[in-house]
């Protein structure tokens, strides 16, 4: 397998943060370890940001079941939706191996973190800790499609936060995708270009 050196991705957002861009560096070519770390980050040029880092650490277990980690940072600051909002995590993906290529693979994520959330209209914080579960799906029945989905929720204390992401390559070096993100008052859809490097 060929892995890449690099992804940079173009992002929209349609409601708060249009413009954005991020980089996603492969280990396996820079330090000859399974790693990747990405960072992103969205903005209207004014008082609407969004900032996401994240650090895929080489696998605790890899046979037919393969168990990995990532780390996760998230900041999100979205004036018409009153919220400001960061968020650390930590996520477990149990996965195995499907004996057909035309059957999805599927992936189990497990996580937890820790959360603060204040309102712009308010002066009050809240911080917490919280736990997270979703699905990670490979559909290869090639060449008809070759789509690959993220789905998340995370229960703080008082509220859930759901997270999606799907993508589809088109030729060589390039893909195509949507992500999803809502989060009490604020709910956010981006678009994104990626293309690879190798």
């Amino acid at each position: 397998m060929a892995y890449p050196l690099a992804e940079i991705s173009l992002t929209s957002g349609v409601r708060y943060a249009p413009f954005g861009a991020s980089v996603k560096l492969y280990g396996n070519r820079l330090v000859r370890l399974p790693l990747a770390a990405t960072i992103g980050y969205q903005t209207n040029f004014g008082r609407n940001h969004a900032l996401a880092a994240r650090l895929e650490l080489p696998p605790l277990w890899q046979r037919r079941v393969t168990i990995s980690e990532a780390l996760d940072y998230q900041y999100l600051q979205a004036v018409p939706a009153a919220i400001r909002f960061h968020s650390y995590s930590a996520t477990l993906s149990i996965g195995g191996f499907r004996p057909m290529k035309a059957l999805p693979k599927t992936t189990l994520l497990l996580g937890g973190g820790y959360a603060q959330y204040q309102p712009l209209d308010s002066d009050e914080t809240a911080r917490s800790t919280g736990y997270s579960f979703g699905l990670l799906n490979y559909y290869y029945p090639w060449p008809l499609f070759n789509l690959v989905s993220t789905v998340k929720a995370t229960r703080w204390p008082d509220y859930w936060q759901w997270q999606a992401r799907l993508t589809h390559p088109f030729g060589r070096d390039f893909q195509a995708g949507v992500v999803f993100d809502h989060l009490r008052r604020y709910t956010e859809v981006s678009v994104l270009v990626i293309h690879a490097f190798y």
